[in-house]
């Protein structure tokens, strides 16, 4: 955050200069969520706003990753982007530490064959290993 004074009445104000984001367009984002076995959903940022509130993504396929997998877990990792674009909010918290925790929020959608279904979820920035889902023939 600056002050900048105006240059007519001379009082100053607020200029809210946008944080420093650890992610930018291109990078994969990823979903972690389920009850009683965990699903994955992978999505690809396409733009980031001038603000940096608010940010485009698409959704992304799922890969198994074959020798990584278990027979009750299969290990994923994201592949092609496909379907509309949609937003999700950049939201950041202060640590203890003194550095920021950012996460990235909103509804998105998450059936391949239907663009229409939502959930609301919340992303992180994807590390580049793979991630562990249920397999479908152990989920309830």
């Amino acid at each position: 955050m600056t002050w900048k004074t105006n240059k007519k009445t001379k009082k100053k104000f607020r200029v809210d200069t946008p944080p420093k984001l650890p992610f930018k367009a291109g990078d994969y984002i990823y979903a972690s969520w389920g009850y009683d076995q965990t699903n994955i959903d992978f999505a690809q940022i396409v733009k980031i706003s001038p603000t940096g509130k608010t940010l485009v993504a698409r959704m992304v396929r799922r890969g198994i990753v074959n020798e990584e997998s278990t027979r009750m877990a299969d290990a994923v990792v994201p592949v092609e982007p496909y379907g509309k674009e949609f937003r999700l909010q950049i939201r950041s918290r202060d640590r203890a530490d003194g550095t920021q925790r950012f996460s990235l929020v909103g509804s998105y959608p998450f059936i391949y064959s239907d663009q229409s279904s939502k959930r609301k979820g919340y992303f992180t920035l994807w590390d580049g290993m793979s991630k562990f889902q249920t397999n479908s023939q152990f989920g309830h």
